[in-house]
């Protein structure tokens, strides 16, 4: 029988989701990545939906409990820094759901084995 491999382009939230799947069906997964280093800044990821039944099928939502922001509410303030407003996040929020910082919040989890991620080269972003 023939190896089955792919080539996925991007180590952002999809590209080690699905190498994760496919390398537990069978595959030998490669994923590329340009920038040097997981992005640590940007908006927070946020696993709601039917994303929360995917990772803890995949095992790795506790580790996403313990990296979890836990934003409970946004302030909004003027030009000279006044509280101009407030919402309460929790109003959005179901008990299943977790926020967790952009980067790699399951760094540490093993891999399977037939996943490798390859950087090509340093991204020029700060």
């Amino acid at each position: 029988m023939t190896e089955r491999t792919v080539l996925i382009s991007g180590a952002g939230v999809g590209g080690p989701t699905a190498a994760y799947w496919l390398a537990r069906y069978g595959f030998q997964v490669t994923v590329v990545e340009r920038a040097g280093t997981p992005c640590s800044s940007g908006n927070p990821v946020d696993v709601r939906g039917p994303a929360v039944q995917v990772v803890e099928q995949m095992g790795v939502m506790p580790r996403l409990r313990e990296a979890a922001t836990g934003t409970t509410g946004l302030t909004f303030v003027d030009a000279a820094g006044r509280r101009v407003g407030r919402m309460d996040m929790r109003a959005f929020q179901q008990p299943d759901e977790v926020e967790v910082p952009r980067g790699d919040p399951v760094r540490g989890e093993p891999r399977p084995r037939r996943v490798r991620l390859r950087r090509l080269h340093r991204d020029p972003r700060p």
